[in-house]
C-alpha cells in the first residue's frame, strides 16, 4: 500500500515536525478465534435456549468452512444473534462478521 502525504504553502518553525500516523485494521478473522468465542458464549447458556442452537449450528458450519452453509445458519437465526444479550457479550469482531452475512 502506498500512502502519499503532500503540504505545500507552509511553513514549519522551532524544530517542528509533522506526524502522519497510519492505522490498518486487519481485515483476517480468523475462524478458529469466532469459533472459541462462541464456544464461549455457549458454555454460559441454557442448553434449551435458541441462541445456544444457533451458535451451536453455526459452530458446526465453522468447523468444515463452508461459507455457503455458514451465511445460510447466520440468516436462519438472524433473530437470535441480533437480541441484546449477544450483542452485549460478543466482541466487536464476532458482530462484525456476523453482520457481513446478513
Amino acid at each position: 500500500m502506498n500512502n502519499t502525504l503532500n503540504i505545500s504553502n507552509n511553513n514549519f518553525y522551532d524544530q517542528s515536525c509533522i506526524i502522519k500516523e497510519i492505522n490498518e485494521k486487519s481485515t483476517l478473522i480468523s475462524l478458529e478465534d469466532i469459533f472459541s468465542e462462541l464456544e464461549e458464549i455457549r458454555s454460559e447458556l441454557n442448553p434449551q435456549s435458541e441462541l445456544y442452537n444457533a451458535i451451536k449450528d453455526l459452530q458446526e458450519e465453522l468447523h468444515i468452512k463452508n461459507e455457503g452453509k455458514i451465511k445460510s445458519t447466520i440468516q436462519k437465526y438472524a433473530k437470535e444473534f441480533s437480541i441484546p444479550f449477544f450483542a452485549n457479550v460478543a466482541s466487536s469482531t464476532l458482530m462484525e462478521y456476523i453482520k457481513n452475512f446478513l
